[in-house]
């Protein structure tokens, strides 16, 4: 896809794709995705440090209130694309286009944890419906509280980037409720 003369890219946009084509070039050729595929969970760790803390990349959508850019979903867009170019093996997609949107929509209660995924602190997992859509309804999946935080209970087919996962993010029906988090 070439998003050079879209709509909605502003010049600090395309900043960050030049700028993430050419880092990821330097650090996420061929031999060091073979490297991290063949090491175990598929995950370059040096990598995503470089990426998520240094360069900040995980905060590139979120508002600067909670330590982001403020470029909004064209700027995961860009980022993600040339991480797919690069097939680099980080958990970018789960944790800054999957979890910091849900975060978001907690209504005030996910700013604290949204500022630690901007500052590349933290990894997410997230469930995934099983039915491969975006429909909830059929994860079982329920919280309670113990004297430690939550217990998690039930089943799902897929939890995307779960291996060295530091939050584990799933539809329990409990999550901003009465402000309770579960994390």
């Amino acid at each position: 896809m070439d998003f050079t003369n879209s709509a909605g890219f502003g010049v600090e946009h395309l900043m960050v794709r030049d700028s993430a084509r050419d880092y990821l070039a330097a650090h996420s050729d061929s031999a060091a995705v073979r490297r991290a595929t063949q090491a175990g969970p598929a995950h370059d760790d040096a990598l995503w440090q470089a990426i998520a803390g240094e360069l900040g990349w995980c905060g590139i959508a979120l508002p600067e209130a909670v330590g982001g850019a403020g470029l909004g979903a064209p700027g995961l867009a860009l980022l993600q694309e040339q991480l797919g170019q690069r097939l680099a093996c980080v958990p970018f997609w789960s944790t800054a286009c999957v979890a910091a949107p849900w975060l978001q929509g907690c209504a005030g209660h996910g700013a604290q944890w949204l500022e630690r995924v901007a500052a590349g602190e933290r990894r997410a997992a997230v469930v995934l419906p099983d039915d491969g859509g975006w429909h909830y309804d059929g994860v079982a999946i329920t919280a309670q509280a113990s004297a430690d935080g939550f217990v998690l209970r039930g089943s799902a087919a897929q939890v995307a980037d779960a291996a060295g996962a530091d939050w584990l993010l799933a539809p329990t029906g409990c999550w901003c409720r009465r402000g309770s988090r579960v994390m």
